[in-house]
């Protein structure tokens, strides 16, 4: 009983909720392997989605106070962005459940061993180019993208790409993706989709 109480306070520390430990628990007891991973896996997806979140806002706290002033007023500003190199994912679906499914699916990839033995790295914040010329409610062709640094091996869907350098009308949107304000501006060089930072 001990030892079960010391291993359900350290998977609860991991932010695990106790009907999650109850059946990451019962699942281990009964030898079901292949439940035990997935919820391995599950749990993983969630931390790296976190660690996402908080690379995001590093990121915003190294802009330039100017710039960081106006964000955080939700005013849009004008900026001039690199050309960046970017793993990717394509798909269709509701904003919410699409974008962070393939973050998911994305940052898994990132953090597996082959590619970190390459010294694959994010490079900068996570972003979405929506497809669409109109908004949809249930069928938006998004696609996620992250800028990375490295040599990187990647799944069949997945693509490496170069976006352009542009000049982009930014905003951030502290909230979930399904509330979102989309401003939609596409560049006459891209007339494709439009590109802007998932939110924060």
């Amino acid at each position: 009983q001990l030892e079960r109480g010391v291993r359900v306070k350290t998977l609860c520390s991991l932010g695990i909720s106790l009907e999650e430990v109850a059946s990451y628990l019962d699942a281990e007891a009964k030898g079901d392997r292949d439940v035990v991973q997935a919820l391995r896996d599950k749990y993983l997806c969630r931390t790296r989605g976190e660690i996402v979140r908080l690379q995001r806002i590093e990121a915003l706290l190294k802009q330039s106070d100017k710039e960081l002033i106006k964000m955080a007023l939700s005013e849009p500003v004008i900026k001039d962005v690199p050309a960046l190199r970017v793993v990717s994912k394509r798909d269709k679906g509701s904003y919410g459940e699409t974008i962070g499914r393939l973050i998911g699916e994305l940052c898994e990839m990132l953090f597996r061993p082959v590619n970190q033995k390459n010294l694959v790295k994010m490079s900068g914040p996570v972003m979405a180019i929506y497809h669409d010329q109109e908004y949809k409610e249930n069928d938006a062709d998004i696609e996620v993208a992250i800028p990375i640094t490295g040599r990187i091996e990647v799944d069949e869907g997945m693509e490496v790409k170069n976006l352009p350098p542009a000049r982009v009308l930014a905003v951030v949107h502290k909230g979930s993706y399904d509330t979102c304000l989309l401003y939609t501006s596409p560049s006459p060089r891209d007339q494709r989709g439009s590109r802007m930072p998932s939110s924060a």
